[in-house]
């Protein structure tokens, strides 16, 4: 079965305005989230899920994929919904956040193979004591290998949870299709309208929790020490 990666991307977020535009080395962090996606293992194509001319524009430069979805969609999982109706048959799908440069290619290839048609896989790794108490990392409470429920306040034995999901593209419609519910409002967590519908989200568990970018102090931290992650690399578009 085909695989390929989506990365939703805008301009209009609320932490972090114009996020994807950051750039240092060269490159935005679209491009080197992009770059990053494209090292996957057996993936068959990358592309940018974006309501924004001038992410087009951005994705453009460099010969990228895009696709072209609407103002309205209201997460990210929403927005990739809308794009894989543009990919014909049943593929396997990663909905990678454009927030998560660092994800290690082989750990996107490890949830691939643990994923089945029923279930949503994503990523977790150990808390950092300086973490408990900030609402930008979302928090897991696992057992098993499977997530029993997400928060962004510190929960007892919680986990960090990390910005990458992957499904088969007829789960991910029924995703798409999902109303918010009364914990995902409460939290603004995605996650948990998922849960709360009875959909199973199991994960694999990372040794090294990940720089994500939420505002523009993890932005200046990612720059100041991940250079390597800012040399070329090869892209990658959808071959169907």
């Amino acid at each position: 079965m085909r695989s390929y990666v989506i990365i939703p991307a805008r301009l209009k977020s609320s932490r972090f305005p114009r996020k994807p535009l950051q750039s240092a080395y060269g490159k935005s962090l679209l491009q080197m989230t992009y770059e990053r996606a494209s090292l996957v293992p057996g993936i068959d194509g990358v592309i940018v899920a974006t309501p924004d001319q001038e992410i087009m524009d951005e994705v453009d430069r460099w010969k990228g994929t895009a696709y072209w979805t609407g103002e309205s969609c209201p997460t990210g999982t929403h927005r990739a919904a809308e794009a894989v109706k543009q990919l014909d048959g049943q593929v396997k799908i990663v909905n990678w956040q454009v927030d998560e440069p660092e994800i290690d290619p082989s750990s996107v290839k490890r949830m691939l193979d643990a994923l089945s048609d029923t279930v949503i896989m994503t990523m977790t790794a150990d808390l950092p004591s300086g973490l408990f108490e900030d609402p930008n990392q979302t928090k897991a409470i696992v057992s098993n290998g499977r997530c029993l429920w997400f928060s962004r306040a510190h929960m007892n034995g919680s986990q960090a949870h990390v910005g990458v999901y992957a499904y088969h593209k007829s789960l991910l419609l029924q995703l798409g299709n999902l109303k918010p519910t009364r914990y995902s409002l409460a939290e603004n967590l995605e996650q948990l309208a998922w849960l709360e519908n009875g959909y199973v989200v199991n994960t694999i568990h990372l040794d090294e929790l990940p720089v994500s970018v939420n505002c523009m102090a993890d932005w200046l931290r990612l720059v100041s020490r991940s250079e390597p992650l800012f040399t070329s690399s090869p892209t990658a578009g959808p071959n169907s």
